[in-house]
């Protein structure tokens, strides 16, 4: 299954009082560093979804998110594929998405 529709778009047109912006890579990933740290910290057992580019910008947070699905068994990573990304690790979900996919350009 291929998503045609910009995440973003979509939530902008169901909540016109949204704006998106711009923000550097480096804040971004600060930002998600912020909240898996959170997750990391807290005793709850929240439900976790990454969403990445591409396999290997996952592949670069892979230890966290080892670490985090000891925190929780709730645990989902999306990504384009390039290597051997597969539908399952042994520590948490993986779901790939086509490398064309509308995903494959947005931060989630």
């Amino acid at each position: 299954m291929i998503i045609t529709t910009s995440v973003l778009q979509s939530l902008l047109q169901a909540i016109p009082i949204l704006r998106s912006q711009v923000y550097f890579k480096s804040s971004l990933t600060a930002l998600s560093h912020a909240m898996e740290d959170q997750v990391l910290a807290g005793s709850e057992q929240p439900l976790v979804i990454a969403s990445f580019q591409r396999e290997r910008f996952y592949r670069q947070e892979a230890h966290r998110y080892r670490r985090i699905a000891q925190q929780t068994p709730q645990v989902y990573v999306l990504a384009a594929p390039e290597t051997e990304f597969k539908s399952s690790s042994e520590y948490h979900e993986t779901v790939a998405f086509e490398p064309n996919d509308t995903l494959s350009q947005e931060w989630h």
